[in-house]
């Protein structure tokens, strides 16, 4: 009976691809340090990839290894390094220890993030290019992948995944879209290939607007994608535009979103770091289908001690009429409210944050301060309830237009749970974190 180990399995693509790779006489052995609950032909383990006892235990009378566990979006380095890299090396190291033929790396566009436009369609075996920590992680692992093929004999395919989401969210995914089902295909050939020896292809669906990679290598191990992105163009367009890749910063690069300036997680400068999540949701079992998401711009949740390097030092005009913080509340679905996050003034804030459209789909919200809204001082804050300080996010163009430098949360309208791994920028203050219940209760 062919073992499938999947590693991350109680992620966004883990969770798509269970489904999708169950077969009769197959056995999926799920790993993820989020407990599991395993179906009908799987196992359950709950244990880290950086845990070389227990993968080695997992890799045991395994066919294959599907590695998908992982940071899924950028972080400091330490994190990236200790679970991505280090979890990725124990991944293939366990597999030589146990004798497993075969690992399928779930890598990413982001190690070669920063091709320009100009270089499309990217080539298979694209020199790498990151465009972030992440991104070097994928590459690091596709270069263990490379020396454990080369030196042990093992078969190691590093699939360059695009944008796998359930559907197309942004513009860019109308060209970058992985749908579940082709995931499910792509997989499975890189499963049953004979002998593919070391590979590294490209993961995107057969969408009308892509080309932007080549697909010569995923379709030599057997692979043909059915789906296509433009079934939802209609609906993204009219929600987001039609972009001009021109002048768009998002399209400039393979990489998206995460070649722009508000993707650098220098934590040495104090900068907030970046959460890369294009507005999807953090746990996709906490939504069912027709639930629907609210997305809001929150303000920037941190304030630095010292002015970041690339932000102009705010005029006294602008301190004037900006307080120093300002506590903001949201008017969420079902007559919901509660603390979301704090106002900085905007001259402190990072340029270009959100200045290209596609963080997030769905509506817009800036803060803004009602008209006789008092000014609260930082001993009125102390003492007041945030209700008290009269701020409120209203859809942009209700009101005086906030920054365009803020951060974007996504809300679950039926789990009412901030997803915290959704929030563009890192770190979140405790109360953008709670639960609508305790919202309510204010």
């Amino acid at each position: 009976m062919p073992i499938i180990v999947i590693t991350g399995a109680a992620g966004l693509v883990g969770s798509m691809l269970r489904p999708r790779l169950a077969r009769a006489g197959r056995t999926l052995r799920l790993l993820d340090v989020a407990p599991l609950t395993a179906g009908p032909g799987e196992e359950a383990i709950q244990a880290s990839v950086t845990d070389m006892g227990a993968m080695t235990a997992a890799c045991r009378g395994a066919d294959a290894v599907i590695h998908l566990g992982g940071i899924a979006g950028e972080a400091p380095w330490p994190r990236i390094a200790r679970t991505n890299i280090g979890g990725s090396h124990v991944v293939f190291e366990a597999a030589r220890r146990a004798g497993t033929p075969r690992v399928v790396f779930a890598s990413s566009n982001h190690a070669v993030g920063f091709t320009p436009r100009s270089a499309f369609p990217v080539p298979d075996y694209a020199f790498p290019a990151p465009d972030t920590y992440y991104g070097v992680s994928k590459v690091a692992a596709e270069g263990l992948a490379a020396m454990y093929h080369h030196r042990y004999g093992m078969d190691a395919i590093c699939v360059r995944i695009l944008s796998c989401f359930p559907r197309p969210a942004t513009v860019r995914m109308l060209s970058t879209w992985l749908s579940p089902d082709d995931a499910g295909r792509l997989f499975e050939a890189c499963l049953t290939a004979e002998r593919p020896g070391f590979r590294v292809v490209f993961g995107v669906s057969a969408n009308t607007r892509g080309g932007w990679v080549s697909l010569a290598e995923a379709k030599a191990l057997g692979y043909q994608p059915q789906d296509d992105a433009e079934a939802y163009a209609a609906e993204v367009v009219a929600e987001h535009g039609e972009p001009d890749p021109a002048t768009d910063p998002v399209l400039r690069y393979l990489g998206g979103e995460f070649t722009l300036p508000g993707a650098d997680t220098d934590a040495e400068r104090g900068l907030p770091v970046p959460r890369l999540f294009l507005g999807m949701p953090a746990r996709p079992s906490q939504t069912s289908a027709g639930n629907g998401m609210c997305q809001l711009t929150v303000a920037e949740p941190t304030r630095s001690a010292r002015k970041p390097s690339q932000v102009r030092r705010p005029t006294a005009r602008s301190r004037a009429r900006l307080a120093p913080a300002r506590t903001a509340r949201a008017a969420l679905p079902g007559s919901h409210s509660g603390t979301i996050g704090r106002c900085v003034p905007a001259a402190w804030r990072y340029p270009r944050r959100s200045s290209a459209a596609g963080y997030t789909a769905g509506p817009a919200m800036s803060g803004t301060k009602p008209a006789g809204a008092p000014r609260a001082s930082s001993a009125s804050r102390a003492a007041t309830s945030p209700a008290s300080t009269g701020w409120n996010l209203t859809p942009a163009g209700a009101g005086t237009a906030g920054s365009r430098a803020s951060c974007r949360a996504t809300i679950s309208t039926r789990s009412w749970n901030w997803v915290a791994r959704s929030v563009v920028h890192g770190s979140p203050e405790p109360a953008i974190t709670r639960s609508a219940a305790s919202l309510a209760a204010k």
